[in-house]
């Protein structure tokens, strides 16, 4: 299969724990995640965050890193039975080599308490590393007695120098990214696509993909600002009317208005109106 049927996003995935963009609080050197890692130890743990900021990469790496067979799950479309055949197969692996498997479930709100039950067991015991990913908060979304047993790490969306160095890396990466195309991204390109994409790498490349694509179809070498703003013309505005971007949105209108800013307050207020308030 040609590898531009895979999206660009899904074939930059980092190869090691130093290629993840940003993040720093939690894989800096002296971080206590990392440190742990470095250990040869996975706790127990939910990666909290936003679209795009690299949840299911770090997820893979850490159980590559120490050595873990790692076995993935999503959500949406699993069942418990599902899940006692996951936890079988975590045994399984655990009898073989020794060491406890990673048992990833992606998108784990999506659990009921009855499917997030019939985790605790094996948790408790050992038997398994859990490792889930969400983007709502888990304090709200997770079992209490599940959420108990494990660590939470909250990652953070990319800032614009953290997008333009991903960016710039698939420009030039022939193997897996765009460098077999020969074209060329100025900076203030990069920079207008990591302005849109609201902190998530996965928005940012495919932008950078659909621009790429265009130019190339015309016989052209340079990845330019409109060519971005003709492929993908719609910037994104991060935003949830249900969830905690809605409080932290209003919150930064309140202080604005009373710290009697009237360039941020109507910036705010227009964040609520463009998110659909």
């Amino acid at each position: 299969m040609s590898k531009w049927e895979t999206p660009l996003a899904d074939r930059m995935r980092p190869a090691d724990l130093s290629g993840i963009a940003g993040q720093e609080h939690l894989l800096a050197e002296d971080a206590p995640l990392a440190r742990t890692l470095a250990s040869g130890r996975v706790p127990n743990c939910i990666l909290y965050g936003p679209p795009g900021v690299g949840k299911t990469s770090i997820a893979r790496l850490m159980a590559s890193v120490t050595g873990r067979d790692f076995l993935e799950i999503n959500a949406v479309s699993a069942n418990v039975a599902a899940l006692r055949a996951l936890v079988s197969e975590a045994a399984r692996l655990r009898s073989v080599s020794g060491k406890t498997p990673v048992a990833f479930v992606d998108e784990i709100y999506h659990f009921n308490k009855q499917q997030q039950n019939a985790l605790l067991p094996s948790v408790e015991k050992g038997e398994l590393v859990l490792m889930g990913t969400t983007t709502e908060n888990p304090w709200f979304e997770i079992n209490k007695t599940l959420l108990s047993r494990l660590v939470v790490y909250e990652l953070r969306p990319l800032s614009v120098e953290d997008l333009v160095l991903l960016m710039e890396r698939a420009v030039a990466d022939r193997e897996r990214g765009l460098g077999d195309l020969e074209l060329s991204a100025p900076s203030e390109t990069l920079t207008e696509i990591a302005l849109g994409s609201g902190g998530d790498a996965r928005q940012a490349l495919t932008r950078l993909e659909l621009a790429a694509l265009a130019v190339a179809a015309g016989g052209g070498s340079v990845i330019d600002p409109e060519t971005v703003r003709r492929s993908a013309p719609r910037t994104l505005q991060r935003y949830d009317r249900d969830q905690d971007d809605h409080y932290r949105i209003i919150s930064a209108l309140i202080k604005s208005m009373r710290g009697s800013d009237p360039d941020a307050a109507v910036y705010w207020l227009a964040r609520l109106v463009a998110g659909g308030e």
